[in-house]
């Protein structure tokens, strides 16, 4: 029986971490020359970060959701389970963030500073990539030693 497989081909993991590292270097280039050099106006930094930030997310988009060279069973139940995990974990984050902050409002902590951007798709993209490699990395190694 055939099944439909939604995962993009091999070829787009190769295009999703050039693009990453692309993005990521100027990124943190464009963050440092507006806000520490000071060598463009502020009003204009916004347009750069927005471009550099949605190729972030299609980088990270390509490299979480395309094929292995080898799909097998194995790779499929590491996925399905890193998925899993994933979204455990970023929920997780989530709630904690949102608890922190209802009660930093209801409290009205003024020196309390809450970055509500922890909570992003790069984030939980970037995480679902390091516990899916790290699972895969873990399971070949077992797979060597057994041989």
């Amino acid at each position: 029986m055939k099944t439909n497989n939604l995962l993009l081909p091999h070829y787009f993991q190769k295009i999703g971490w050039g693009l990453f590292i692309f993005s990521f270097i100027f990124f943190g280039a464009s963050l440092y020359a507006f806000n520490k050099l000071e060598l463009f106006d502020q009003n204009y930094s916004r347009y750069g970060t927005m471009i550099l930030y949605l190729l972030l997310i299609f980088s990270a988009l390509f490299v979480a959701f395309a094929k292995e060279k080898i799909e097998d069973e194995l790779i499929q139940n590491i996925r399905f389970t890193s998925i899993v995990i994933t979204a455990y974990i970023s929920f997780s984050i989530f709630m904690i963030v949102w608890i922190f902050y209802a009660i930093n409002h209801a409290f009205r902590f003024t020196t309390f500073y809450l970055d509500l951007r922890l909570v992003n798709p790069v984030t939980m993209f970037m995480l679902y990539v390091v516990i899916f490699r790290t699972r895969l990395f873990i399971s070949k190694r077992g797979l060597k030693n057994e041989e």
